[in-house]
């Protein structure tokens, strides 16, 4: 899945590999913009693997942006969430 953030630039592709039972076994990305959107994929991607797809899709702007301990900017928080988005689109668009 790929996602981008039009006010800045920031882009991310998120690749999930899913396992039959439809866990993501594994969940890489590569992306280019600023340390936020970039360090937020990389933590999307951790916290996804070993989880369901369900779960993946479950999840909402705020459960990815409480698994850091500090407060963004509302600008910011849009470079956070391009990873959401790509992964989300990942998750929907199985591929053999």
């Amino acid at each position: 899945g790929r996602a981008s953030n039009a006010q800045c630039g920031d882009w991310v592709v998120v690749r999930l590999r899913v396992v039959e039972d439809g866990r993501v076994e594994s969940a890489m990305f590569e992306g280019a913009g600023c340390l936020v959107s970039q360090t937020f994929a990389s933590i999307l991607c951790e916290l996804a693997e070993g989880h369901s797809v369900e779960e993946l899709l479950g999840r909402t702007d705020e459960t990815l942006l409480d698994a850091v301990e500090f407060q963004l900017t509302p600008g910011r928080r849009a470079c956070a969430l391009v990873a959401l988005g790509a992964a989300k689109l990942a998750a929907r668009s199985p591929t053999a």
